[in-house]
């Protein structure tokens, strides 16, 4: 008997988990809150991050659930080729930061592949219609409610329900709830429709919640007046944050900006500063240079970048001079000028371990005017906390398990349990744990959790 599966969101998770069970076998009907396809990957730069060794990928998301990790980890290589059985065309990325390879593709060409190979295989997409609430009997799956652009709610029976809706970061009431976010503070660098509909539906049928719920992934874009939209996230976000001075609108640094794989620690600990908002500085000399983690263009350019979108660019020959500045912007002198002199000491001196908060890895070192520094807000691509689910993506009900803490100190089997609610499954954002306090990579946890939910969901069991 062939299973009718629901996926709820037709982003990169959606969309692979589509395709996957539908050549596996299955009926599928594939939702979309929107009017088309892609969600959060229609807007990225298409980076499908890998990291060659487990540890590699540990390191990088130290807090992350080993098992999902491993999931993701094991299954690119094959979820890789499957995407180019497709046609998808990628290219092999080299090295970066010395942790993270991958390979980089067209999210539009893929976009296109999957909607043709849906169609192909007899199904279709129903766009601006999404899920309103999950349909369960006895404890198990029995369908969906969904509601359309017209406010209609019908009820769809089937066997298995995929969520792929995108995580939460589109809601500022789950943002506060379950992240400890002000979602006026952040900017929304992400797709307008994933406010948490997989989240809210599952919650409310008894599902549990992953740790690291308050974790997200994003890039500082300029602060307002800038104005940025979805075709300029991307090239106006500010990458080289790790290798700058990052301080807030006391004047003072909040993070050691090296810790983490990339920006996005910079960014996150910026998002709990006052207002989410400071400032990154850097000199002529990082300046000038092409960064690994900025992929192609220097931090010079990207200040240029955002100027033009009306950010706010400061610049001065000395570091004196850029305190007094910044000082315009409500920044108060004497702190910042102490903070940036000290850096500045502390750097020539080869001692960044020595400063209030040290420094791990390299970066600017304030050395060489003239000296730039950009007015950046904090923003939001995606989630990292989600719905706690297994090594199948199976979502967890919370009151048959134990806590996902737990498991690194159960010695005894018998303490430990995870009960799956029967039919439900989850993947890419709406899941939680692959990522939590570091970077994973969104699109490759979609496209892996995509595909092994699918399979796992059709397999006769």
């Amino acid at each position: 008997m062939r299973k009718h599966v629901v996926v709820a969101g037709a982003g990169m998770g959606g969309l692979t988990a589509a395709v996957t069970a539908l050549q596996a076998g299955a009926d599928v009907t594939l939702l979309e809150k929107s009017g088309r396809a892609g969600g959060s990957a229609a807007l990225s730069n298409g980076m499908l991050i890998a990291f060659g060794e487990l540890e590699r990928f540990r390191a990088a998301a130290p807090n992350g659930d080993e098992l999902l990790q491993t999931l993701v980890h094991e299954t690119l290589p094959a979820a890789a080729d499957w995407l180019t059985s497709l046609g998808v065309e990628l290219r092999r990325l080299p090295r970066q930061l010395d942790r993270y390879d991958g390979w980089h593709f067209s999210p539009d060409q893929y976009l296109g592949l999957a909607r043709d190979e849906i169609r192909r295989l007899g199904a279709e997409i129903r766009y601006d219609t999404a899920l309103d609430r999950l349909w369960i009997e006895d404890g198990r799956i029995e369908g969906v409610h969904v509601v359309d652009d017209t406010g209609a709610v019908t009820a769809l029976r089937c066997d298995v329900v995929i969520l792929a809706t995108g995580g939460f970061q589109g809601s500022p009431e789950l943002l506060a709830r379950y992240a400890g976010l002000d979602a006026a503070h952040l900017a929304h660098r992400a797709n307008a429709f994933s406010t948490g509909d997989g989240l809210a539906a599952a919650i409310s049928v008894g599902a549990g919640t992953s740790a690291g719920l308050g974790g997200f992934y994003g890039h500082a874009l300029p602060a307002p007046p800038a104005r940025h939209t979805a075709e300029t996230f991307a090239e106006l976000a500010q990458y080289y944050g790790s290798r700058s001075v990052a301080l807030n609108m006391a004047g003072r640094r909040f993070v050691d900006e090296t810790a983490g794989a990339f920006e996005e620690n910079v960014n996150h600990a910026l998002a709990r500063q006052p207002g989410g908002v400071g400032f990154y500085v850097f000199d002529a000399e990082l300046g000038a240079q092409p960064s690994a983690d900025a992929m192609t263009v220097t931090p010079t350019v990207l200040a240029e970048r955002a100027e033009k979108a009306g950010g706010t660019v400061v610049r001065a020959d000395t570091l004196d001079e850029l305190a007094q500045r910044i000082a315009e912007h409500g920044v108060p002198r004497s702190v910042a000028g102490t903070t940036l002199r000290d850096y500045a000491r502390a750097m020539a001196a080869g001692a960044p371990e020595q400063l209030d908060i040290p420094r791990t890895g390299a970066g600017t070192r304030l050395a060489h005017g003239p000296f730039t520094a950009i007015h950046v807000q904090a923003a939001i691509t995606f989630t990292t906390g989600g719905l706690a689910v297994d090594d199948n993506l199976r979502v967890l009900r919370r009151s048959g398990s134990t806590a996902p803490m737990s498991a690194r100190w159960i010695t005894d089997p018998r303490d430990h349990r995870a009960e799956p609610i029967p039919g439900l499954y989850a993947v890419g954002a709406d899941i939680g744990g692959v990522s939590a306090g570091g970077y994973a990579g969104g699109l490759a946890t979609a496209l892996t959790t995509g595909r092994a939910a699918a399979l796992d969901a059709v397999a006769d069991r």
